[in-house]
C-alpha cells in the first residue's frame, strides 16, 4: 500500500474514533441527575451534675437522615441514674446549634416505656413538658429518636447539617 493510501485510512479510524468519543460523551449521564446529601444529625448528650450518663456524658451519635418514620432515623439511648441522695425530677431539654431544622426535625423523648415529649426539635429547646421521676440511685433508659417526615419537602432538609446538645434538667422532687 502507498503513503497516501495509508494516510487516508488513518484518517478515517481518526475521525471514527473521535466521533464515536464524542458519541460515548454526549451519552453518558448519570440517571436521575444531581441528588443532593441527605441531612446530617448529630446528638450529643451533654454531662450533667446531678445524674450518671452511660455511656458518659459527650456521647455523640451520628446518622444521615432522610425522610422516614421513625424506627428508620437516628436513635441514641442512654441509662439515666440518680446521683443524688433524694428523689429528682429530670426533664430533657435540647440546644440544636442553628434554626435551619427547627421545624423540620421531629424528636421523640421516652423515659423507660413513657413518652415525655414528640415533635419538632424546635420545641425541644424549652424543654420537655413532663418529667420523669427517679429516686435516689435509681436510673432509667433514655432514648432519643430524631427523624424527618416523609412529608416534609425536601429543599428543607437536604444537605443540612446539625448538632443537637441534649441537656438533662434536674430538679429536687
Amino acid at each position: 500500500m502507498h503513503a497516501a493510501g495509508r494516510t487516508h485510512i488513518e484518517w478515517t479510524a481518526l475521525l471514527l474514533g473521535a466521533a464515536l468519543a464524542a458519541l460515548a460523551v454526549a451519552g453518558w449521564q448519570v440517571q436521575g441527575g444531581i441528588d443532593t446529601p441527605p441531612a446530617e444529625v448529630t446528638l450529643v448528650a451533654a454531662p450533667s451534675e446531678h445524674l450518671a450518663l452511660t455511656p458518659p456524658g459527650g456521647t455523640a451519635t451520628t446518622g444521615t437522615l432522610r425522610a422516614s418514620e421513625p424506627k428508620d432515623g437516628l436513635e441514641q439511648r442512654t441509662t439515666v441514674q440518680n446521683a443524688t441522695g433524694g428523689p429528682l425530677l429530670v426533664g430533657l431539654r435540647a440546644e440544636p446549634a442553628t434554626a435551619e431544622l427547627d421545624r423540620t426535625l421531629l424528636v421523640r423523648v421516652s423515659a423507660g416505656r413513657e413518652i415525655v415529649f414528640e415533635g419538632p426539635v424546635g420545641d425541644l429547646r424549652a424543654g420537655t413538658p413532663g418529667w420523669f421521676e427517679l429516686a435516689s440511685h435509681e436510673s432509667t433508659e433514655v432514648r432519643v429518636q430524631a427523624w424527618i417526615s416523609p412529608s416534609v419537602e425536601d429543599d428543607l432538609w437536604r444537605g443540612r447539617v446539625q448538632n443537637v446538645e441534649l441537656i438533662y434538667v434536674t430538679k429536687a422532687d
